[in-house]
């Protein structure tokens, strides 16, 4: 069975963009997500590629780092972040007062976080970065990069369940506006920390990481500011601060099992990561340049399904599950279109980009030969953009299942997926077949094939329609 003609015409009537749920609605809510997602990354981006130009060896040891330091804290972000969907379906269902009551308690929870953050996560850091499964140089800058990017992730947990009040109610330009403006700050500050300008010391590695959390603090403190200072009348966010046992409790059930998905996917990522820097200093570059670019092509993926998110959230909320369960499809559409074109842009446009890593002449020697570090990157890169088409299974139906909050299901997957599918192999390739980096993240390919399809399945199914993720309560 292939796709027809009639098909095709269908995807594209006039009711899938403009009716309920349609192209267009998901596009309202998506576009200022992608600048969002785009700011998150740029930043990460941006300490990359000045690294790059300042040192080769401190770029290479900032992803592992990032990538053990994200795993750590991204349970209690997400966690925290599932405040987006209570909101999305309070809002569906009219009830306003319960959205400022969400995002509250949602604060509540990531002050604990941010306690658990600042005072356990170091030593576990430590552990990982100076086992013996760390290179020497991951050892010595990793370290330092991990500890400056504390600060920064109590400030995004703390600001998560505020910038959920607006995104959550489909409102994402004042949240990416804020972020943009983070970003820009971000990049400032790289500049002129890493390298020392303005009478600045050259901090390196260092200044990448206080540079990242001055920005995340200033971004808490806007979002804050407006989720203060909304209409009273309609939203009392300054009086409506009840702490609520009950609602804590649906945010640990419904949000624990998202942040355990996506820790165990994170987990899984930094043991790869580490794996490939067995295979040498060259590998490791290589997989930092290409991860940083496919990180910034990745973006309007990761905004079309959070869209897709809260619009399904939404329509749960107002009892039109059957629009609901449309949505996914049309976004899925969507995502595999960008990932064909994204493509394209990987084969033939990314030249100078990967160019742009390569050390200043004034950097000092260099141990890496940059050359075969940009080859490795462009056919690594091709294997991750390869790697977006049976990925876009994942994110958009499972975008579509923690907005329905079947969560506990989405997190099974992905343990058996990355523990018993993605692991074994990446440790067969590394320790015994040893190829170049690029063949290593091929097998991302078949581990997110399996992936996928289980969670587009799994949402087919309908078991999310079963699902309260909120309970009845009086309208406002």
């Amino acid at each position: 069975m292939g796709i027809t003609l009639h098909q095709i015409r269908g995807w594209l009537s006039k009711e899938q963009f403009f009716g309920q749920g349609g192209y267009c609605e998901l596009f309202r809510i998506a576009y200022p997500l992608l600048f969002l997602s785009a700011s998150n990354v740029i930043m990460q981006f941006a300490d990359r590629r000045f690294l790059g130009n300042s040192s080769t060896e401190e770029m290479a040891a900032s992803l592992p780092a990032a990538s053990l330091f994200n795993s750590l804290t991204i349970f209690f972000l997400v966690a925290t972040n599932f405040t987006n969907a209570f909101v999305s379906q309070h809002y569906g269902a009219g009830r306003r007062r319960q959205c400022v009551l969400a995002a509250w308690n949602g604060f509540y929870f990531a002050l604990c976080s941010g306690v658990v953050i600042l005072f356990c996560i170091p030593w576990i850091g430590y552990w990982v970065l100076h086992s013996p499964f760390a290179s020497e140089n991951v050892s010595k800058f990793g370290w330092v990069y991990f500890l400056s990017l504390l600060p920064g992730a109590v400030f995004q947990c703390l600001g998560a369940p505020f910038f959920s009040f607006y995104s959550g109610r489909g409102r994402t330009l004042p949240v990416a506006l804020i972020n943009i403006g983070v970003c820009l700050f971000n990049i400032f500050l790289n500049w002129l920390l890493i390298f020392g300008h303005w009478g600045m010391p050259r901090l390196g590695i260092l200044g990448a990481g206080v540079a990242t959390s001055l920005s995340l603090g200033v971004g808490f403190v806007m979002i804050l500011t407006l989720f203060l200072r909304i209409d009273q009348r309609i939203y009392p966010t300054r009086t409506l601060r009840t702490f609520s046992g009950e609602r804590l409790n649906r945010l640990i059930r419904f949000g624990f099992p998202s942040g355990l998905q996506v820790l165990s996917n994170c987990m899984s990522f930094t043991v790869i990561i580490l794996l490939v820097g067995r295979l040498g200093d060259m590998a490791l570059a290589a997989t930092t340049i290409a991860l940083s670019i496919n990180m910034l092509g990745f973006m309007p993926m990761v905004a079309i399904a959070d869209s897709t998110l809260i619009l399904t959230g939404q329509y749960i909320g107002r009892g039109l599950k059957t629009v609901a369960e449309s949505i996914p499809p049309r976004a899925w559409r969507l995502a595999v279109a960008y990932v064909f074109l994204m493509l394209f842009v990987y084969l033939f446009l990314t030249g100078g980009f990967i160019d742009s890593f390569r050390p200043a002449s004034d950097s000092g020697p260099a141990r890496i030969d940059f050359s075969e570090v940009a080859r490795q990157g462009w056919l690594t890169l091709l294997m991750m953009g390869l790697w977006g088409i049976p990925d876009s299974l994942r994110y958009i139906f499972g975008g579509a299942m923690r907005g329905a909050g079947d969560t506990r299901m989405l997190m099974v997957i992905n343990l058996v997926c990355a523990w018993l599918v993605g692991i074994p192999g990446f440790v067969f390739l590394v320790y015994v077949v040893r190829p170049a980096p690029s063949w290593v993240w091929s097998y991302f390919i078949v581990v997110a094939t399996v992936e996928g399809y289980w969670t587009f399945r799994r949402f087919r199914s309908g078991a999310w329609r079963r699902i309260r993720l909120v309970r009845e309560e009086g309208r406002p």
